[in-house]
């Protein structure tokens, strides 16, 4: 009998329609949970704004997109993900089912579902629903101008936060105005997205002004947001301070040409998210670095419902 030679014949799932693989993985998801999700509220759809589809249930759903595994999302979890906007919210697809949790900040146990861009969380003792947006930590190492040296570090999140805060401090006589200015290059494009913090930093002989200068400002920015798949890979960062009058405009002439941008936006503290309020919290914590290393750092981002 004739048989073809290896791979001249393409998998069977292949010829398949993209609807028509995520009907079958879901039928598959749905036995392997023996009906638990109850009775179809209509029929398989699309996912609004990606390649995706879904299966809604009276109380959960189950999406399945290809490239990722069908996942049930229910509970709170899922009441919290349609409240963000499910698939068309900054958290994007899911991409696991339910899994046990124990939250690293109170060790109380529950439940939490991974997506493309985060997780939702939920503990069973209080019933509390957090969210922990995916992010990105940029450090800047050593910076200094004239006898002022420091650091500075930048935090940014799917969610659309950002979190700034860094050290200096001065080993001089006089006292200086100084500028601290980073900044990210959006991959792909000639813009950038940057952060300042200004202060007078003092010297020695200054009565007003420590010599020591902390700064810990947060804020939400929407183009973090709506750039965040390229801003997740990113690599250009730079951070410079500068001691002289006008301070952020020579930052940013500084800053542009080493990211080969030329356009700046600029992140103001004080915003927040439209849905939900994020902060720095204690506790270990996933993440990938600045040089989208994976690494467990002890502080991380939580978002809550306003």
């Amino acid at each position: 009998m004739f048989e073809p030679p290896h791979g001249q014949f393409p998998d069977a799932a292949a010829l398949l329609t993209p609807r028509s693989r995520a009907e079958r993985k879901i039928a598959a998801m749905y036995a392997r949970l023996n009906g638990a999700p109850g009775a179809k509220v209509g029929e398989l759809e699309p996912a609004q704004g990606t390649e995706g589809f879904v299966q809604r249930y009276e109380s959960s759903a189950i999406y399945c997109r290809d490239g990722l595994p069908a996942c049930w999302v229910l509970g709170a979890i899922f009441g919290r993900y349609v409240e963000l906007g499910a698939e068309q919210s900054y958290l994007g697809f899911p991409a696991t089912d339910e899994l046990d949790w124990t939250d690293p900040d109170t060790q109380q146990t529950g439940r939490i579902s991974h997506f493309e861009r985060g997780a939702i969380a939920w503990t069973a003792d209080d019933g509390e629903v957090v969210e922990f947006p995916a992010r990105r930590v940029f450090n800047s190492g050593h910076i200094g101008v004239s006898s002022v040296g420091g650091w500075a570090e930048l935090t940014l999140t799917s969610a659309g936060t950002f979190h700034f805060r860094g050290h200096l401090h001065n080993s001089g006589v006089v006292g200086l105005f100084c500028t601290v200015g980073a900044a990210i290059r959006i991959p792909d494009t000639d813009r950038a997205i940057g952060a300042k913090y200004e202060a007078n930093v003092g010297g020695t002989t200054s009565i007003f002004d420590s010599r020591d200068e902390d700064w810990n400002e947060s804020g939400f920015n929407a183009e973090i947001r709506a750039n965040w798949g390229a801003l997740s890979g990113a690599g250009s960062f730079s951070t410079t301070v500068d001691a002289t009058l006008g301070g952020w405009e020579v930052v940013t002439l500084i800053l542009l040409p080493i990211l080969g941008a030329v356009s700046l936006i600029s992140l103001l503290s004080g915003s927040s998210a439209p849905e939900t309020h994020c902060e720095v919290t204690a506790g270990s914590h996933v993440l990938k670095d600045g040089n989208n290393n994976t690494i467990i750092e002890p502080n991380g981002v939580r978002c809550r419902p306003r």
